[in-house]
């Protein structure tokens, strides 16, 4: 079986890319941006590309983000205000760069009304972003740690049970 393309993934395609809209929009607002490669990519294995439910919801946010914003197209500057919407797996990512749906509305409300514009985060948002990762990151750990935990306790007594039979 292959892995289903999660919201996880679409936001990864989009900051891995870094030439599209949304990719420029979380630069601008401090999202640091992977070094430049080459964009021609190994073939993928057969069978992948299938959205798992998460991105097809993001998907259907984001074409209704269009429709609001009155655009003729669906865009990644849909796809990624969509990604840092309520109820979704990717907001707290975006969360812990400090990036929320409105900023993002924001910022490429700007780069749409000036494609051409470089504005870049200054140089003292790049220590800022790095707290921001470590603190998300720490909190993952700690729900992780919490999750296996239970995991185990819930093992335990499990083969408890089966020992008393």
């Amino acid at each position: 079986r292959h892995k289903k393309v999660t919201s996880l993934d679409l936001l990864g395609a989009i900051i891995e890319h870094g030439e599209n809209v949304a990719a420029r929009a979380l630069a601008a607002l401090g999202v640091d941006q992977p070094p430049p490669r080459s964009m021609v990519r190994a073939k993928p294995p057969a069978g992948s590309g299938e959205l798992a439910p998460d991105a097809r919801e993001i998907l259907g946010t984001a074409f209704k983000i269009a429709l609001d914003m009155r655009h003729g197209h669906l865009g990644t500057e849909h796809v990624v205000i969509a990604l840092a919407g309520e109820d979704t797996a990717t907001r707290d990512v975006l969360a812990s760069y400090g990036v929320d749906e409105r900023a993002l509305r924001q910022q490429i409300g700007a780069l749409l009304a000036n494609p051409r514009t470089t504005e870049r985060p200054h140089a003292g948002d790049s220590l800022r972003t790095l707290g921001r990762i470590e603190a998300e990151l720490q909190r993952i750990a700690a729900e992780f740690d919490q999750l296996r935990n239970t995991l185990d306790a819930k093992s335990e007594s499990e083969r408890d049970a089966k020992r008393t039979v």
